[in-house]
């Protein structure tokens, strides 16, 4: 098994606050399917801030945590979670990559490092 982190984000105030707790719990009920167990002390979260930045708290620490290899993957419930900006999706998914840690949309069942769909 895999060891898993989580990251949920909502970016305002039309999203409810519970949206985080929703996306952490729709991680978990799926790492099964992507292989993995989730580390409950790697579960990143940024709340009311834009995905269109990489200036996030949550996504600062969970960079950190994945260059230092403390889990295998990363889990979200879309890709959107983590990245609205291209350029800082494609830098973070080769940094990833370098690291050998995987990157699974839960809501697309795929690897986003290599766009596969998980069976």
């Amino acid at each position: 098994m895999l060891k898993a982190a989580v990251y949920a984000r909502f970016s305002s105030d039309l999203q409810r606050a519970t949206s985080i707790e929703d996306q952490i719990r729709v991680c978990q009920t799926a790492a099964s399917r992507f292989g993995c167990v989730v580390l409950e002390t790697h579960v990143y979260r940024d709340e009311e801030l834009s995905g269109a930045t990489g200036q996030r708290p949550g996504y600062q620490a969970l960079l950190a945590a994945a260059k230092e290899r403390r889990f295998d993957a990363i889990l979200v419930e879309s890709q959107d979670r983590l990245w609205r900006n291209q350029g800082e999706m494609h830098q973070a998914l080769e940094r990833f990559t370098f690291w050998g840690i995987r990157v699974f949309s839960v809501g697309t069942g795929s690897d986003l490092r290599s766009r596969k769909e998980i069976t």
